[in-house]
């Protein structure tokens, strides 16, 4: 991986793993921070972070997205901390998912926009 592409993990609350499932609400603002180590200015891709609705037995996609809302241009809302190398971005889940439902929360990075960062959430 290029030192560029260097992703050093999703950082507390959330945690980095692959086969963590983060319960949350429908209502809540779900704190994302993680360190690519350095300032890339605005670092999101287009159209990400997105949502995609996905089984909550298997985390595979749903064949009908419905009701899952298109990405929003985040870039206003993500800051980067010098100090401690980090990207911060406030989420806000509401008005985008459901309880009763799972969803994953997709980033990714113009610096490396081959590999995807996901987040899977489980809503109460």
């Amino acid at each position: 991986m290029a030192a560029q592409c260097y992703f050093r993990g999703f950082l507390p609350p959330l945690t980095n793993s692959d086969t963590q499932v983060f319960k949350v609400t429908a209502t809540q603002t779900l704190p994302v921070k993680w360190s690519v180590s350095g300032d890339y200015g605005m670092l999101l891709a287009d159209n990400t972070p997105y949502l995609t609705g996905v089984d909550c037995g298997t985390w595979q996609p749903l064949a009908d997205q419905s009701g899952v809302p298109a990405p929003t241009d985040m870039s206003s809302l993500l800051q980067y901390d010098s100090s401690s190398t980090t990207y911060h971005l406030n989420y806000q889940l509401k008005t985008k998912v459901f309880g009763g439902r799972c969803y994953t929360l997709t980033f990714i990075f113009k610096i490396c926009p081959t590999v995807k960062h996901v987040i899977s959430l489980s809503v109460k």
